[in-house]
């Protein structure tokens, strides 16, 4: 949804206002009511206050009680000058140049008094600022003669007139200076001498003083701007320099961190070997011992199973035999059985025993040459992961030195270069409006 528009409201406030004046000055006979100079210094001065804040409501306001007070005061200048103030501070460059020029085109005589002189000053310094330098160069030489006519105070005010060419003296030291290529050189050349050929030697003295004010100042401040640009245009290469060497021992260091790593590599190979033989040395004579005791426990397996079919087909002869002598001589032979059978039992417990301890211990180096082989991959795969972080490092370092060595060279132009050249190239550097003092001048007008 769109905003409605306020200047319906503010055009009735307006016409309020006015039509408000004119009642009031009907109830009012002559002689009586309002004191129209005061009452119009009242506002003027609300023009100048609201105006000397910069803002776009404020300007708004203020065109309003500009166009209420021309109906108020049709024709008078002062008006003009004040709103033309209040443009100035409101940035309204444009604006002002205009409300100046009608100033300067209705006002034949230029006095002090009057604020013409003020107007005048404004008029070119506007011109200038607004890069129109052709028509300040053509207004200048216009001011100029107007001050020779007799019609003005400036005609036999001399120190006015000093003055006068002592501004128009840092104007033309700015066109031949700090605007550079902005103005035509033919042009200022041919207004300078047009405007000093109208002055007296003390107004060319002075013109001639602002003229040199300007240039030594734009000087002095293009020779700091090249020395800040030189200093800062070293420490950039130097920076620059810095720069390279650090990125070209980063490199150099990554590049024999990479030809490290295959002895770092071969180191964890060899280390790993080296423990894996002696982890083998351990197990040979363990698995020698089982395997010892192996047979050794199926020896005396099967002996003890002859031993036990022995004694059971002994025990069967012994149920079958009747002759008393001959049982005797089984019984004893399958009493021998058995105790031979015990021991063998025995024997078959212990080596049992002692294999099953050295089962252990060959389990333990096992488990031993299990971690190491572990280790080892562990510890390669960290090395292969590091060796592959090199190489980017190594191949962005590369990319970084290309584009450092292969980079534009240091201009040695930063914010503070900038500023003094923007500050040099300014026209407000070298001449301001007194607007403070102008303003005042034009309230005490309607004492």
């Amino acid at each position: 949804m769109s905003r409605p528009s306020i200047a319906p409201l503010l055009g009735l406030g307006v016409l309020s206002l006015v039509f408000a004046h004119a009642a009031e000055a009907q109830k009012i006979g002559p002689g009586q009511g309002l004191d129209p100079p005061r009452d119009l210094r009242v506002e003027v001065g609300k023009l100048l206050e609201l105006g000397w804040q910069a803002s776009f409501n404020n300007y708004v306001t203020v065109r309003d009680q500009y166009d209420l007070l021309q109906q108020i005061a049709p024709g008078d200048g002062r008006l003009t000058r004040a709103y033309g103030l209040v443009l100035i501070r409101q940035r309204k460059f444009g604006d002002a140049r205009k409300e100046y020029a009608t100033v300067v085109a209705r006002d034949k005589a230029i006095t002090q008094a009057s604020g013409t002189l003020f107007a005048w000053k404004a008029h070119i310094w506007l011109a200038m600022l607004t890069k129109d330098y052709s028509t300040a160069v053509a207004e200048m030489h216009r001011f100029v003669q107007k001050t020779r006519d007799n019609d003005g105070e400036l005609a036999e005010a001399r120190t006015q007139r000093i003055e006068a060419a002592r501004f128009l003296g840092r104007m033309y030291g700015f066109l031949e200076r700090p605007a550079g290529n902005a103005v035509n050189a033919t042009v200022v050349g041919d207004g300078h001498r047009q405007l000093t050929a109208e002055f007296e030697d003390a107004e060319l003295t002075a013109f001639n003083e602002g003229r040199d004010d300007v240039l030594q100042r734009f000087d002095a401040m293009s020779a700091q701007r090249n020395v800040t640009r030189q200093d800062t245009k070293e420490k950039e290469e130097q920076r620059k320099k810095e720069a390279l060497v650090e990125m070209k021992s980063q490199r150099e260091e990554s590049l024999a961190r990479l030809a490290s790593f295959q002895n770092d590599r071969d180191e964890i190979i060899n280390e790993g070997n080296a423990s894996l033989e002696q982890l083998d040395q351990e197990e040979r004579p363990l698995t020698a011992a089982l395997t010892q005791l192996d047979r050794q426990v199926g020896l005396v397996q099967r002996e003890l199973l002859l031993v036990e079919n022995e004694r059971i087909h002994l025990s069967g002869h012994l149920e079958d035999e009747d002759d008393p002598i001959l049982r005797d001589r089984l019984r004893a032979n399958i009493a021998r059985l058995g105790r031979l059978g015990f021991r063998y039992a025995s024997d078959l417990r212990v080596l049992r025993q002692q294999a099953g301890q050295i089962a252990a211990q060959r389990a333990a180096v096992l488990q031993r040459r299990s971690a190491v082989q572990s280790q080892g991959n562990r510890l390669l795969g960290q090395l292969g992961d590091s060796r592959n972080q090199v190489q980017k490092s190594i191949k962005r370092l590369n990319a970084q030195l290309t584009r450092l060595a292969s980079g534009p060279e240091a201009t040695g132009t930063n914010s503070r270069v900038l500023a003094i050249g923007a500050k040099a190239r300014a026209l407000t550097t070298y001449e301001s409006l007194t607007l403070e003092f102008e303003r005042q001048r034009i309230l005490d007008s309607f004492k």
